[in-house]
């Protein structure tokens, strides 16, 4: 099963987010760690 994501790992449920390795698209800990300080970073500037 697939979920889709858009730029900012979130999914079509408004809010949700899916980072690290939940999301599917990270291989390594340090990605799953980037996409998290990612998605931090993008939630502090909205």
């Amino acid at each position: 099963m697939w979920i889709k994501l858009n730029n900012h790992f979130e999914t079509s449920i408004h809010g949700l987010f899916l980072v690290g390795d939940c999301s599917g698209v990270t291989h390594s800990l340090s990605q799953a760690a980037a996409s998290g300080l990612y998605v931090g970073k993008y939630l502090s500037d909205i």
